[in-house]
């Protein structure tokens, strides 16, 4: 079994397991995060973006597809202009 260089006896092979469990779990959060908000938020353009970005932690030549960015960046944009969180969920920032 390989170790890691780290020196503390982990193999590569479960460092790259809990990467690939942290990910899987970080995906399923915005998922039912984005199910349970069905009503509040106005498309799925942000689920699909982080679905994306979390699967290029995955595969590096993975590529974000351009038809959400737009939408996604507008709509932090316009949250930076307002003094807002940027978060799915806007909150108001202190002045």
């Amino acid at each position: 079994m390989q170790r890691a260089a780290t020196g503390t006896g982990t193999s590569q092979r479960a460092l790259t397991l809990a990467k690939i469990h942290c990910v899987c779990h970080a995906a399923a959060c915005a998922v039912l995060t984005w199910l349970h908000n069905r009503e509040r938020y106005t498309g799925h353009a942000w689920v699909v973006f982080c679905l994306q970005r979390l699967l290029q932690r995955l595969d590096a030549g993975q590529e974000l597809s351009p038809v959400f960015l737009p939408e996604v960046t507008d709509r932090l944009e316009s949250q930076l202009e307002e003094n807002l969180l940027l978060s799915i969920t806007p909150i108001a920032l202190g002045n």
